[in-house]
């Protein structure tokens, strides 16, 4: 239709309709190109609001996923340094390690001997470097599918990148680690009695304590045992130093940039506050 006027108007050397005609194309694709556009980024701010509901949705799960080795490790770091102190001989006994335990396991207390038997699990334990959970969902969806840059966020793009490239780096050096370190009751036998290291209790109702127990005098005399002990000790330090503890703090910092972006606050962060 609009060829044929042009034409026609051409023909007749009406060069004012021409012009007409041509502003009028002009004006009709410059607004379809501006409604596209608006279009594609409404889609892309539905797309990027849902992307961050659920990625807030992961790092919550996440977070509490990772709560016990966020606790626990450190905790762990505390009681081998009692436990290299009394093997030592720079302790008598193990009462504040035991100490240590009913503060941070409620109803330890209620069986009797539980705590030593956690002791004596800890020292072979300084081998069990586990990786911890670092998945999200939603980022491995958005990174695979190349859509990381439809977050407009800049922080939270930034947040994102350093947690997963954290992420990567602390697994390669848990697995170095592990692979390092050495499993004491299965080099040292004679120094461990396990007999059944897939043990839970009851705090309630209680059971046996007499899964793991150590001969602490023997350990004492054992210098070979005492090196392995000592460099478990120092890779497990150095497993949650640098394996664990960043990544938490990677994750915590993409967590206050997604609740800044979404304007979420959380009420029981504000209650910890002092």
């Amino acid at each position: 239709m609009i060829l044929r006027r042009v034409t026609k108007h051409v023909k007749d050397q009406n060069w004012f309709a021409v012009a007409l005609d041509f502003f009028i194309v002009v004006i009709g694709v410059f607004i379809g190109l501006q409604v596209s556009n608006w279009n594609d980024a409404r889609a892309i701010r539905m797309s990027e609001s849902d992307f961050l509901g659920r990625l807030h949705s992961d790092i919550v799960e996440l977070q509490e996923r990772r709560a016990f080795y966020d606790t626990g490790r450190p905790l762990d770091m505390e009681l081998h340094v009692i436990i290299t102190e009394f093997l030592m001989r720079e302790r008598d006994d193990l009462s504040e390690a035991d100490k240590l335990n009913v503060r941070d396991f409620p109803g330890i207390e209620k069986v009797s001997g539980l705590s030593a038997a956690f002791i004596c699990n800890t020292i072979d334990w300084t081998a069990a470097l586990t990786v911890p959970p670092a998945v999200l969902p939603t980022a491995t969806e958005l990174v695979s599918s190349g859509r990381v840059n439809d977050i407009a966020s800049a922080n939270i793009r930034a947040a994102l990148q350093s947690f997963l490239q954290q992420t990567d780096r602390a697994n390669d050096l848990i697995v170095a680690i592990e692979k390092s370190s050495t499993h004491l009751s299965s080099r040292f036998p004679d120094l461990f009695e396990i007999r059944n290291k897939n043990w839970e209790y009851d705090f309630d109702t209680g059971s046996p304590p007499d899964d793991y127990w150590c001969d602490y005098e023997a350990m004492r005399q054992d210098r070979p045992f005492l090196n392995a002990f000592a460099l478990n000790v120092s890779k497990y330090s150095s497993y949650t130093t640098r394996g664990i503890m960043p990544v938490s703090e990677k994750l915590r910092a993409l967590h206050h940039a997604v609740d800044l972006e979404l304007e979420i606050t959380h009420t029981f962060e504000q209650e910890a506050t002092p």
